[in-house]
């Protein structure tokens, strides 16, 4: 009897839900969407000029999040604003006892320049609608374009010649313009933030590029992301001095040399020792 009951109304079920999905079809039912968890920029009331906006998220070598943050410090740029979410991860950064928003928005006393930078690395299922989100303020401030910072992860071998700069664009003048001063990037694969900001103001037909260097994946490459505002500097006739990173990027480098040797000696050691002999 049980079993009956059970058998009818399965059958019942599934023809309640391919008589749903064909009024659906013919448009005589619409789904109303399900309200999502919202992603919200806060910042101050403010007058913007048209600014270039500039991101840097985490990323290959840090080099996003490095060269913001060193922009943000050698302009001397205020803290504005900030972008919050119920998605993100409940943490505070702390810097020289002051709390900080992990996702940071910053802008000059002109309000023609807007750096957004954050160390954190965003939720794969947060991307797409945080660069949404951006993009429709970008649009809102009226700005005149967006610049990604980005690392290109390369073994530290490929650098001994250098650190070689690429770009990709989203509109055809843009990319004219840029090949002045830094090749494209003709083939390859971007990933996080910068891909998702990249599509999304392609569709919204937003000037938006990516200034991407080679970058060590192994370690914070501070000499990619002095490479990467050199370029900057040119394309925007900004004249940031990247001394003070670079040299930071030798002591670092350094003190990974002196490490590394220890763990090689220690490491060639272990080889050359004896195993013990084992009687049995």
């Amino acid at each position: 009897m049980f079993l009956d009951v059970a058998y009818k109304a399965f059958i019942k079920i599934k023809l309640l839900k391919i008589i749903m999905a064909k009024k659906i079809k013919e448009g005589k039912i619409r789904l109303m969407p399900q309200e999502g968890k919202k992603i919200n920029i806060i910042h101050r009331k403010i007058k913007f000029n048209k600014p270039l906006v500039i991101t840097g998220f985490q990323g290959i070598g840090l080099v996003g999040a490095l060269s913001a943050q060193y922009i943000v410090n050698k302009l001397r740029l205020e803290q504005i604003g900030y972008i919050e979410s119920e998605e993100l991860p409940p943490l505070a950064m702390l810097e020289e006892g002051s709390l900080m928003h992990p996702i940071r928005i910053f802008s000059n006393k002109e309000r023609d320049l807007v750096v957004i930078e954050s160390e954190l690395p965003i939720p794969i299922k947060l991307v797409y609608k945080m660069s949404a989100e951006i993009v429709r303020w970008l649009k809102k401030i009226k700005a005149r374009g967006l610049v990604c910072f980005e690392g290109i992860g390369v073994p530290p071998e490929e650098k001994e010649d250098g650190i070689d700069v690429y770009s990709i664009s989203t509109t055809k003048k843009l990319r004219q313009r840029l090949e002045n001063f830094v090749p494209e990037l003709k083939r390859g694969i971007i990933i996080g933030m910068s891909a998702a900001l990249l599509l999304e103001s392609k569709d919204e037909g937003i000037n938006a590029s990516c200034l991407m260097s080679e970058s060590r994946a192994d370690i914070p490459d501070r000499m990619a992301a002095a490479a990467i505002i050199k370029k900057f500097n040119q394309i925007y006739r900004y004249n940031i001095n990247t001394a003070e990173l670079e040299k930071e990027a030798r002591e670092f480098e350094k003190k990974l040399e002196k490490l590394l040797s220890h763990v090689r000696k220690f490491s060639k050691l272990a080889r050359e020792e004896k195993p013990p002999k084992i009687y049995g």
